[in-house]
């Protein structure tokens, strides 16, 4: 592209010029008011290190994309509301007589098909 070799360093020249970093400062010169994040977001290319396999994650992934693993703790912290929040509503419809006989009388078709063992 352009003339450039597959070892030119123009690329590095002008990469800081793509996304949001360049739109905020174009919008504020023709008068629009642009919000300030209150956390800048993570460089994609910088890598994140996952903390429980080592592999090396684009800046902005919330999680490991080998192990799953967060790679924040604010992110872990959200995930374990969610799961707790997703257990409770479990364990109320567990409770419920008409859903308890719904799950048995599916797991019997199941085993009658050989689907499952007993």
């Amino acid at each position: 592209l352009a003339g450039w070799t597959p070892d030119s360093n123009m690329a590095t020249r002008y990469i800081h010029l793509s996304g949001h970093s360049s739109l905020a400062p174009i919008l504020a010169m023709e008068g629009v008011e642009v919000p300030v994040e209150a956390q800048p977001r993570a460089s994609p290319i910088q890598l994140r290190t996952c903390p429980r396999c080592s592999v090396e994650n684009e800046g902005d992934a919330l999680y490991c994309m080998r192990c799953g693993c967060a790679l924040s703790q604010s992110v872990a912290i959200a995930s374990q509301d969610m799961n707790e929040e997703e257990d409770i509503a479990l364990a109320g419809l567990l409770d419920n007589p008409r859903v308890k006989d719904a799950i048995m009388e599916a797991l019997k078709d199941r085993i009658a098909k050989g689907d499952l063992r007993k």
